[in-house]
């Protein structure tokens, strides 16, 4: 057994602020979404990041910020836990 480094409730919160303030809007809202399943997604796109050895990151792609450049939101320590998990 290993552990895995995950995003925790604080690295979820986090990355809902960050989607908020960074993401575009049109009529139907934010381009990005926020929902639990779209989150899941961001958190995992962070833990494969770590998994390659690098940061826990994310990028949203410029077509999508308010910005309209490519934006990235690292992570703290404090937003990743570690459990158990299976080695493969």
């Amino acid at each position: 057994m290993s552990n895995l480094r995950i995003v925790n409730e604080r690295g979820i919160a986090a990355l809902k602020s960050w989607i908020e303030k960074t993401s575009g809007e049109d009529e139907a809202g934010l381009l990005c979404l926020t929902d639990s399943k779209a989150l899941n997604a961001w958190a995992i796109e962070a833990e494969e990041s770590m998994l390659a050895g690098n940061p826990p990151m994310v990028e949203m792609s410029h077509s999508h910020t308010r910005s309209g450049k490519t934006e990235t939101f690292t992570l703290s320590a404090e937003m990743i836990s570690e459990r158990e998990g299976d080695d493969e």
